[in-house]
């Protein structure tokens, strides 16, 4: 059986196993068939013990815990089942002096750059003072925007619909995650002078609203969607193809400086054109702005702004979109 390797921490886009367990003592670790088979490759044998689980068979390694766990973590990595067998696995920790560590909520909000509002109960979470979305297909000058509203001191919009958290999101129901609390501790956490904006890529938005039914898709996006939205329009999908491609093809994603155009040229002219891939990309890009158009309908306040407006004039479009996300903070 291949790993799954579209689960986190196997692969992700803000860190590594290496990353996390460089972060840890010497620990008892718990994990899947697919995960002990990884792990020679991610942390020194020296460094972690690790147990494998085979179904069935949870009991019988719980029941029998070693008097040399104690003192150390025990953590649990498996695919199914996490908050059953979590469960199980802590009483057995606590027999024998171990702590087992609930990775999902105590070790998962720090990796990614949690504050303390994860423990945080509701009655404790600092109000936010503002928030607001931006929404657009990919390669439509949504890091350009959300650069510009950081530098004028709106929040510190980032993509948080994309790995890791989709993995928590993907698997909620086996680690036992509430979306609406999530939903408000991500604000909280991410938060930039009490105002929260996020950066919604429509690519990463699709897979994320096929996992959750209605109920949970408003528990999430429900406050977003309330709240100001800045959608963000390329309307040439023939050059939103091709940009897409040629990042794709070198590798460079954004050019912010002299050094990164020295490296785009370097590679550029090695770039094949493949009109079949850039027809393909045309092709999603149309079908995903129709389809963004209907996810914002339900949104009460929406500004659509116009990719290469913002490029020719971003002073007199940045000053139009902070006063539309707050007048009064508007500078």
């Amino acid at each position: 059986m291949q790993p799954n390797l579209n689960f986190w921490p196997i692969q992700n886009e803000t860190g590594s196993v290496e990353r996390f367990l460089s972060r840890l003592d010497a620990s008892v670790i718990f994990a899947d068939p697919e995960f002990s088979r990884l792990a020679g490759s991610f942390a020194p044998a020296a460094a972690h013990e690790w147990i494998a689980l085979a179904p069935g068979q949870d009991e019988s390694v719980f029941a029998n815990a070693s008097p040399s766990w104690k003192g150390r973590n025990i953590f649990l990595f498996c695919v199914a089942g996490y908050a059953a067998r979590a469960a199980r696995l802590k009483d057995a920790a606590a027999k024998v002096g171990a702590r087992f560590v609930d990775w999902p909520y105590e070790v998962f909000p720090s990796f990614v750059g949690f504050n303390d509002s994860w423990r945080q109960t509701d009655d404790e979470l600092a109000p936010l003072r503002r928030q607001f979305l931006i929404i657009s297909t990919a390669r439509s000058g949504s890091t350009y925007l959300a650069e510009l509203l950081q530098k004028n001191g709106f929040g510190n919009p980032k993509e948080h619909i994309r790995k890791p958290y989709f993995e928590l999101i993907r698997h909620r129901k086996a680690f036992g995650i509430d979306l609406a609390r999530f939903g408000r501790r991500l604000e909280r956490a991410c938060a930039s002078n009490g105002m929260f904006g996020s950066k919604v890529i429509s690519g990463f938005l699709w897979p994320v609203l096929a996992e959750l039914n209605q109920s949970e898709q408003d528990a999430l996006f429900g406050g977003w969607l309330k709240a100001p939205v800045v959608y963000l329009v390329r309307e040439s999908k023939v050059d939103q193809a091709i940009s897409d491609f040629m990042a794709n093809a070198t590798t460079t994603w954004h050019v912010r400086n002299n050094e990164d155009l020295s490296a785009y040229k370097k590679t550029v002219d090695a770039v094949t054109f493949d009109f079949d891939k850039i027809n393909k990309r045309f092709s999603t890009y149309v079908k995903d702005e129709t389809e963004l158009r209907n996810f914002l309908r339900p949104a009460p306040q929406v500004k659509t702004i116009r990719y290469a407006d913002l490029i020719a004039e971003p002073e007199g479009h940045t000053r139009d979109i902070l006063m539309f996300i707050d007048p009064q903070a508007a500078p």
